[in-house]
Order: structure tokens, then C-alpha cells, then sequence
């Protein structure tokens, strides 16, 4: 039976990403690139594996590897990153020299020519380092660290820095300031819905006919009923959100993981350790299930139709509020011209040019 190994990265939830759309001939490839969106400085991030054999399909591989790597660097436009597996033991990272085979020669020729750095110094599998984090501008890179495996995983995990920071602008984005939540459980409707019949929306439309100003005006009346018929309070909004919690059980055999993984990674060979943290695993993968299932009855058990969809929404859904743009060939943009000029052919197919005519209103009172 064979074992899928798999390299994988987890992103702060703040940074939004967008996928490297590849040739079809990078298909067999197990690779996924991604572009960090409005950030500073801009970063591609590449993330591989690589099969641990050496003989004639692991040296093609290997060349069509690079090849990709190679194609879609972006030659100073991004700093780029190649985070994942490469199951290449023998080479010396500290020195960049390898034993001498086509597969490693491949792989440490395309880093050398590209100014590729290795930054993991420390063994990631046994005792060899596997897993490497290879960056062509070193000084985004801090803080490495090794940390428990993820699931079934025999590897340790990679737990690094990058110093990149969202492209605010001059927005006041990181100033402390106070929002308004709405009670919406405890919302009049019926009287909202009274309020609301009561307008003269014919007169709203008469009397702003340009539609930015009708949209202002739809806006301000929402609004104004909304604070009106619906109870709300005022929080803070200069806090991160708060995290999925988990029950007191799970937390607890996650901290004393973290303890007995720290303990065997002081002394590898130390059989009583390692028994004692598989131990502590199964322990915890199955308090997790457990977790999960209680989530699930209490779904069932509420019989509410609404908190049924709430949690597949949660499951299933990607929460970002911001569609991405595609270009006329239905890719994935990412660079700022063709941004912008996909949004320009598009509000130019969808326009009605101006006839000249100006709509004269006459006895107008503005709606306040």
C-alpha cells in the first residue's frame, strides 16, 4: 500500500492569495503556487513535493520541476518562496554541494542560478532535513522553528515568519475605533416594514436622478430606519478576532503534546518518550472527533433548519468578500494593469453613451 506524503501550507486568515495558474504540461507536477494580494513587499510563494527516488523518472521530474519554477519566477516583479518535501538528504545546505547525482545537480543548479538560500537548520524527518524553505531574499524570512507533526504526518512542522504587511494606503485601518452591532433577534420589522411603506419613493427618484445621489439617499433611509427599529450597541473593533475554541479536553492534550513532542525531540532514540507521544496523539485525535461529533448532534438536535445551513455554510464556504477578477481568457488576475483594464472593457461593453439630453426637474424639494 503505498503512503501520499503531502506538503502543505496554513496562512493567516488576513492575507488574501490568489493561485498561479500553470501549463497544462505542469499537470503530473505536485506543486501549487500562489501571490500574496496587496501586500508590501510582493511575494510569490511556491509549494512542492517531491517523490523520494532517484533513478530516470525522478531525474525528469526533477528537470520538469525546475523548468516550472523556472517559467513562472517573475524576475524581480516578486520575492519569491519554495516552501515543501524535496527528499533530498545528502546535500549540504550550509555549503550548497550535493553528491553529485542528475536529480540533486538539477534541483541545486536551478537554486544557484536563481540565488535561492536554504533557511531550515535543523533535521525535519529522523535525522535528515527533508523539508526546506528556499527564498531568494533572505531578509523576509524569520523566526524558523520546528514544531509538533500535523496529523498523521511522521514530519515536523515548519513554523516561520515572512515580513510582509497589507498594502493599507493611507486608510486609518490600524487606529482603535468603535463599530455598532445590531440586536436583529429583537428588531421591530413590522414597524419597519409601516416606516417603509410610508415613503414616497416615487418622490426620492424624481428628485435625484443621478444615480450615485438616488443610491446615497436609499442608503441614508435604510439607515435611519434601521437605527430606529432595531436595538444595538457599540464594541471596540481594534481586536483580533477571537479563534475557534475548542473543549477544555482538547486544549489540555494539545499542551501536553507540544510538552512530550519538545521532550522527544531532546532525546529521539528514547523508545518510553516516543510511546508516551503516540500515546498522547491517538488521545487526541480522538477528543478532537469527539469534539466534532457533539458539534454535530447539537446541529441535529436543535432541529433548526437555519443553524443546519449556518454550519455547512461554515464548512464549505469560502468567506472572502471579494470576488476575483478574470481576464478575457477566464484566469485569475493579479497584476494591477490588467485589473484594471479587465474592469474597463467590461464597464465599456455594459455602458450606453450619453444622448445629451439633460433631465429638467422642476418644483424639486430634496428628500432629508
Amino acid at each position: 500500500m503505498a503512503v501520499a506524503e503531502v506538503a502543505f501550507v496554513h496562512l493567516l486568515k488576513k492575507f488574501s492569495v490568489l493561485p498561479v495558474s500553470l501549463h497544462d504540461k505542469y499537470t503530473n507536477l505536485e506543486l501549487l503556487g500562489i501571490d500574496f494580494i496587496n501586500v508590501r513587499p510582493t511575494l510569490r510563494m511556491f509549494i512542492v513535493y517531491r517523490p523520494p527516488y532517484f533513478d530516470g523518472n525522478a531525474l525528469t521530474y526533477a528537470r520538469l520541476l525546475t523548468e516550472c519554477l523556472t517559467d513562472y519566477s517573475t524576475h524581480g516583479k516578486y520575492m519569491h518562496l519554495i516552501v515543501g518535501d524535496f527528499n533530498l538528504p545528502n546535500i549540504n545546505w550550509d555549503v550548497m554541494i550535493g553528491p553529485g547525482d542528475d536529480v540533486n545537480n538539477t534541483v541545486l543548479k536551478f537554486l544557484l542560478n536563481n540565488g535561492y538560500n536554504q533557511l531550515v537548520s535543523f533535521p525535519t524527518h529522523g535525522g535528515n532535513m527533508l523539508d526546506l524553505v528556499l527564498t531568494d531574499t533572505d531578509m523576509i524570512i524569520t523566526n524558523i522553528a520546528p514544531l509538533p507533526p500535523v496529523g498523521f504526518s511522521d514530519h515536523v512542522a515548519l513554523e516561520f515568519s515572512v515580513a510582509i504587511t497589507a498594502d493599507v494606503g493611507n486608510c486609518d485601518a490600524e487606529q482603535p475605533r468603535e463599530i455598532c452591532k445590531y440586536i436583529w433577534a429583537s428588531a421591530d420589522f413590522d414597524a419597519m416594514s409601516e416606516f417603509l411603506t410610508s415613503i414616497d419613493w416615487m418622490h426620492v427618484i424624481h428628485t435625484n436622478p443621478c444615480v450615485t445621489d438616488a443610491w446615497a439617499v436609499f442608503i441614508k433611509i435604510l439607515k435611519h430606519t434601521i437605527d430606529a427599529f432595531v436595538p444595538s450597541f457599540v464594541t471596540s473593533f481594534n481586536h483580533e478576532p477571537s479563534k475557534p475554541r475548542r473543549s477544555h479536553a482538547v486544549r489540555k492534550l494539545s499542551a501536553k503534546k507540544r510538552q512530550l513532542w519538545r521532550c522527544l525531540s531532546e532525546s529521539p532514540h528514547d523508545s518510553l518518550r516516543r510511546q508516551k507521544y503516540r500515546d498522547c496523539v491517538d488521545e487526541w485525535r480522538r477528543a478532537i472527533r469527539t469534539d466534532e461529533l457533539l458539534a454535530e448532534e447539537r446541529v441535529v438536535n436543535a432541529n433548526n433548519v437555519g443553524a443546519f445551513y449556518k454550519y455547512v455554510f461554515k464548512r464549505t464556504t469560502n468567506h472572502s468578500g471579494i470576488g476575483v477578477v478574470m481576464d478575457k481568457n477566464g484566469l485569475p488576475t493579479t497584476d494591477s494593469q490588467i485589473t484594471a483594464n479587465a474592469f474597463n472593457t467590461y464597464f465599456s461593453s455594459v455602458g450606453v453613451a450619453d444622448n445629451k439630453i439633460i433631465l429638467y426637474l422642476k418644483n424639486c424639494k430634496q428628500f432629508i
